[in-house]
């Protein structure tokens, strides 16, 4: 016995070093703005879990985006160069070659174009509302991507970015104003324009923000997109995790209750006499179990924790024994993946007792009639390994819904 009690105190030690371990976070909330559609979501919360809402695809390069009620504007695209009166008069005034006149005067027309273009590219209030043409609209990420790709590879933005014998490029003029121009000086920040905007398009085009989910809740979620202020779309999506925080196992129990049945054999040493002989005396006793697993303890992620778990104890298949089938176990487990649970704890039911006035070899009279023994209640330690039949997620929770509204242009 005092072996038994040893053993469990280690089973609670380690129950509890398992279940305080540190933790990692569980899967994130995933959306595609592209496609307006909720991607993944994790699936179980059994306790209060932090993770991180991920929206994919948002067309950042024109607007700004909130999650829920959390709002997180993006930077302002830096406006496209316009010429100012001082460089337009020294623009007039840079005259030093006929090449020079002739290029710079190429250069600074094709700038203003490429730069009105790209202005109506990455300016959110040019992409008009189909509904109400007053109103911003939005564009997807794809579409100001191709348009974007489209004007680089236009004939003024290609000219600009020609070489040393292509007139009116940077190159060019660069070449054939010794003294430099104002034209340069424009091609310059459109260029800079042109490369922070390039950096936008390569990045992630993803928005992330923390959040908490908590066991027994259903969870919407908002993604809002503005352009300066005005909201041009939104899309809400909605999920309901399931629980496991109850569970059915079956599987084994080792008691240390004896599963006890009695008989008579003849006396090796005096074959005129009968002897008692016991059978199911071992340290542990095989038998069935069936139990509720009912979730104390986890980490974030589900993978491990702690249970309370109790239910029925049954014999496996027929025997001798007169003392009930029936039993009751309970204890603390440890639970991997909600799949397997380990518990220790105790065993309440009955066993056979010696039949009146006998003891193990003891002599057996002839006329003692059947040996019937006595059916006593007791509790003792028993170790039990069974595995998850069944959740009842289904009981407590609705099944997923969605709903969208897609983006206003």
């Amino acid at each position: 016995m005092t072996s038994h009690r040893f053993g469990f105190r280690n089973w609670v030690l380690l129950a509890l070093c398992l279940v305080f371990y540190p933790r990692h976070a569980t899967g994130q909330i995933v959306l595609d703005w592209a496609t307006q559609k909720l991607v993944s979501y994790p699936q179980i919360v059994n306790n209060q879990i932090n993770t991180t809402v991920v929206v994919n695809n948002v067309n950042d390069l024109l607007y700004q985006y909130k999650i829920d009620v959390v709002a997180t504007p993006q930077p302002s695209n830096p406006p496209a160069p316009t010429p100012s009166a001082a460089t337009k008069a020294l623009a007039a005034e840079a005259v030093t070659t006929p090449g020079c006149q002739s290029g710079a005067a190429q250069l600074t027309q094709a700038t203003y174009k490429v730069s009105g273009q790209i202005a109506d590219i990455i300016d959110c209030t040019k992409q008009k509302d189909k509904k109400d043409p007053t109103k911003p609209g939005s564009v997807s990420l794809q579409d100001t991507e191709d348009a974007w790709n489209a004007e680089l590879k236009s004939r003024e933005f290609q000219t600009m970015m020609g070489d040393a014998t292509v007139p009116g490029s940077v190159k060019y003029v660069t070449a054939q104003c010794t003294l430099g121009d104002p034209a340069l000086a424009l091609a310059a920040a459109l260029q800079t324009l042109v490369d922070s905007f390039q950096k936008k398009v390569d990045g992630l085009h993803q928005l992330q923000q923390a959040t908490t989910l908590s066991a027994g809740n259903d969870y919407t979620v908002t993604v809002t997109e503005f352009c300066h202020g005005t909201q041009t779309a939104k899309l809400t999506q909605k999920f309901s995790p399931s629980s496991n925080i109850l569970t059915l196992s079956l599987g084994a129990l080792l008691s240390g209750i004896q599963q006890r049945s009695y008989s008579s054999s003849k006396d090796p040493s005096n074959t005129q006499q009968n002897l008692l002989t016991v059978s199911g005396t071992g340290p542990l006793t095989p038998l069935g179990a069936g139990l509720l697993n009912y979730e104390l303890k986890s980490s974030n992620d589900g993978n491990y924790g702690l249970t309370a778990s109790s239910g029925l104890v049954l014999k496996f298949g027929a025997s001798q024994v007169g003392a009930s089938s029936l039993g009751w176990f309970g204890g603390l487990s440890v639970h991997l993946y909600h799949r397997l649970f380990i518990t220790g704890g105790l065993h309440v039911g009955q066993f056979t007792d010696f039949p009146p006035g006998l003891v193990r070899g003891s002599v057996v009279p002839a006329n003692y009639g059947n040996l019937t023994g006595v059916n006593r209640s007791t509790a003792k330690f028993a170790f039990a390994v069974t595995y998850q039949t069944k959740d009842f997620a289904s009981l407590t929770k609705p099944s997923t819904t969605t709903s969208t509204k897609a983006p206003t242009n």
